[in-house]
């Protein structure tokens, strides 16, 4: 779907294996999301017929079944959405996180320093979770349990946030940007942008513009409120694209990313192997990135 955005008539290249893969393999998508919908109005008909209590906390199919939509089909989209889409984004995001972290060991420990003050240091040990990875403790098992005010509080922290937007600037994943449709001629620099063309914002080339100040080097910094450029950084910040048309999961995202970073560099310190190749097609990954992971102590 995606090459058919960029090449419209792609679609009818009917010889092509990798077309008839990718067809197949939406229709494969939409069944998977149908199945899911089919499966949950089956199990809460059960639920209420046993007269068995709801959960208190409401997932996101849970949402999507109550909300209200126009049609089933479009109830289908969002399920999709929300099972497919921000797998590889916000998994690629965070790997390019750590490789900086890894690459600027100043600011990791900055960042662990900082995670400290909201979630002190216990020792790493094993659960009776379904995840033995979660470490038990009492701010760990807060953690591993949605304590709200913990999460909170990660989520706030600032050094965290600057290390979470300077890692996104520089790597953005989705980096080729949004599509646009113009709904008028538009007149740039002696050239006409026709009505019904087509346009993208390429942000990997706009979050490293020479207005920048070092637009290549990782600088947490200046993302602070005292930072000369932040006005400027802020309206240029686009990783998630901007209007209606945003990205609907752009706030799980960061959620996920803040909590998910605040949990690994607490327990480990992270040191680069080699560095990493990279490669692109629909999002901006690392390949080839080994890190050395190292346990701390209290």
């Amino acid at each position: 779907r995606m090459k058919e955005m960029s090449m419209p008539f792609r679609r009818f290249f009917f010889w092509d294996k990798n077309v008839q893969d990718g067809q197949r393999a939406c229709v494969r998508v939409k069944e998977i999301a149908e199945k899911m919908t089919r499966l949950y109005r089956e199990n809460e008909a059960r639920a209420v017929a046993a007269d068995e209590p709801r959960p208190k906390r409401q997932s996101l199919m849970q949402h999507m079944m109550e909300h209200a939509y126009p049609s089933e089909i479009a109830r289908v989209t969002d399920v999709n959405v929300m099972t497919f889409a921000g797998h590889d984004t916000t998994g690629f995001s965070f790997c390019f996180f750590l490789m900086e972290m890894a690459r600027h060991p100043e600011a990791m420990k900055r960042v662990q320093a900082e995670i400290a003050t909201v979630m002190p240091r216990e020792p790493l040990q094993s659960t009776t979770s379904t995840s033995p990875s979660v470490a038990a403790g009492t701010a760990q098992q807060a953690l591993h349990h949605g304590d709200q005010k913990l999460l909170s509080a990660l989520c706030g922290l600032e050094y965290l946030n600057y290390c979470i937007k300077e890692s996104m600037r520089l790597w953005p994943v989705a980096s080729i940007g949004s599509v646009r449709q113009l709904d008028k001629d538009v007149h740039w620099k002696g050239m006409v942008l026709p009505k019904g063309s087509s346009i993208r914002a390429h942000v990997f080339s706009m979050f490293r513009e020479q207005w920048i100040d070092r637009p290549t080097e990782f600088l947490p910094e200046r993302w602070a409120p005292e930072s000369p450029q932040l006005p400027e950084l802020k309206e240029m910040f686009i990783p998630f694209s901007l209007g209606k048309r945003a990205c609907i999961g752009q706030n799980m995202a960061m959620f996920q990313l803040r909590v998910i970073a605040a949990y690994f560099l607490h327990n480990f310190d992270f040191t680069l192997v080699g560095e990493p190749d990279f490669e692109y097609f629909i999002t901006l990954k690392p390949v080839d990135l080994f890190l050395s992971v190292k346990e701390r102590t209290v």
